[in-house]
């Protein structure tokens, strides 16, 4: 609050000099060179995509299970989406489909850290070099995690991130950021959240700015001269003086969100009977989201009935975003290839779910979930057959 009221009481309510701290500060924990403060996450993915240039029908691949502000700028864009399946209990692209997904209009890697786990940025990268290709990090889900040592960034060509309210910080309830080393791409992601206005004069001077441009051979304002059909898709400066806030308080709702995760796989493990449980690669740190579930077929009980006992109870529960989201109405009859029959992602739309994890839960709250758990789960039993028990 001090941050903010700190920043009101400047007199500056646009992008300012918090909103250049803020930039700085999270494109150094992503190692990147350049970070653009946006709205939203949603917005970064699109202008990832879109300062990219590249021509209608180009593939962008992506995996099915995934969030559909990932998704829905391929197609906004005239892009089309090639869909591969997502690696078990891990929710995220699964690198041994990339080959098949590979055409002469492949262009772009579009690779979700779903639910804050970390794709296998080595492979997925060499696999990108080795093509030619753009590789685009989604990390909307997650911020400060490192893989191999590295910052996530450090791996990939564009990297997004999102401040929503859930996630690990947030700046006062929204907010997203670009991040690239490429100075044009950022000037050019600039000009397009900035309603497309993309003529700089020498100084703020009408003078400078008659200076600059004309249209129709006549001098014309060039703080109003669009050379781009853009967006709006400003934030505000009193937002990145809240998540500059936030960044000191990141290490320690990082590990708070790190220890509730290995307490829930330590109780849940009690029950892998009936559940997939979440894993991630090794040597990486993974900062969650939420913590995924998906019911083994075998299990005795649907995930309707497990959700609604929790609900009934006041534990909150989400699907795992969109299963598979070729299946979702948005995408009904849309262009898009798809790479095998998806039984992954199939399988998490039918069965998977998330509970909470996040840095405020405290530990009673933790112990009531795992209570209610327990209340719902010795009531049920495993069907045998199924596991060719019997």
């Amino acid at each position: 609050m001090k941050a903010v009221t700190t920043s009101l009481r400047g007199g500056w309510l646009t992008t300012g000099k918090n909103t250049a701290l803020f930039e700085a500060k999270i494109s150094k924990i992503f190692g990147k060179k350049y970070g653009l403060f946006l709205n939203s996450g949603s917005s970064a993915n699109l202008l990832a995509l879109e300062i990219l240039r590249l021509p209608k029908g180009a593939e962008v691949i992506t995996p099915a299970c995934n969030f559909n502000t990932t998704v829905s700028p391929i197609l906004r864009l005239g892009l089309t989406p090639v869909f591969v399946d997502v690696r078990p209990g891990m929710y995220t692209l699964d690198p041994d489909a990339l080959p098949k997904a590979l055409s002469k209009k492949t262009a772009v890697i579009m690779a979700p850290h779903l639910i804050g786990n970390f794709v296998d940025l080595p492979r997925i990268r060499a696999f990108t070099k080795k093509n030619k290709l753009i590789l685009v990090e989604d990390s909307c889900d997650t911020i400060g995690g490192v893989f191999q040592g590295k910052p996530s960034g450090m791996w990939s060509d564009i990297t997004t991130t999102s401040f929503y309210a859930s996630h690990l910080v947030t700046a006062g309830g929204a907010g997203g950021m670009l991040m690239v080393n490429d100075k044009k791409l950022l000037e050019r992601g600039r000009v397009f959240r900035d309603w497309g206005r993309g003529i700089k004069a020498h100084d703020e001077s009408i003078h400078s700015r008659l200076a600059a441009y004309k249209i129709e051979g006549k001098p014309y304002d060039s703080a109003f001269v669009f050379s781009e059909a853009g967006y709006n898709f400003r934030p505000t400066d009193m937002q990145a003086a809240f998540g500059v806030a936030q960044l000191a308080r990141l290490r320690g709702f990082a590990m708070r969100r790190q220890k509730n995760f290995a307490r829930l796989v330590r109780f849940f493990r009690n029950y892998e009977d009936y559940f997939i449980l979440p894993h991630f690669l090794p040597k990486t740190s993974v900062n969650w989201l939420a913590f995924p579930l998906t019911i083994k077929k075998s299990a005795s009980f649907e995930r309707n009935d497990l959700v609604r006992f929790l609900e009934d109870r006041k534990i909150q529960t989400r699907p795992l975003f969109s299963g598979n989201i070729v299946k979702h109405p948005a995408y009904s009859g849309v262009p898009h290839r798809r790479i095998g029959n998806l039984e992954n992602s199939q399988l998490i739309l039918e069965n998977a779910f998330l509970i909470g994890l996040h840095h405020g839960l405290t530990d009673a709250a933790l112990s009531y979930m795992e209570e209610t758990f327990e209340k719902f789960l010795k009531k049920r039993k495993i069907d045998k057959k199924s596991l060719g028990y019997a």
